[in-house]
């Protein structure tokens, strides 16, 4: 039997990274990680989201409120992440009370 969540294949829209707000020199992250319109579209497998989110320390929060020297990238809408359960390892994500909402 497969595991379902290994079906599931999250789609970060036109938003899942942007340079963080508190970020110096916005255009020098979009050039660094080649993005188009300031945006950085990525497709992957939903058990590897979190692991990615983590390496690349893109801050998950909901306001975006992971120091801007560390996290030079930040997630524009962290609702993409609700169910995905590698989620956990992200950077600043509530994976917590997000679960407690669903009560």
């Amino acid at each position: 039997m497969q595991n379902a969540s290994c079906n599931v294949f999250v789609l970060f829209f036109n938003e899942i990274s942007m340079p963080h707000p508190g970020v110096e020199y916005p255009e020098a992250i979009e050039d660094d990680y080649q993005m188009k319109d300031g945006m950085l579209v990525l497709d992957m497998r939903a058990p590897l989201v979190g692991y990615a989110l983590r390496r690349w320390s893109v801050d998950c929060t909901d306001k975006n409120s992971l120091d801007p020297k560390v996290h030079h990238l930040y997630l524009n809408n962290p609702q993409t992440l609700y169910g995905v359960e590698s989620a956990a390892l992200a950077p600043g994500y509530d994976f917590q009370s997000k679960e407690m909402a669903k009560w």
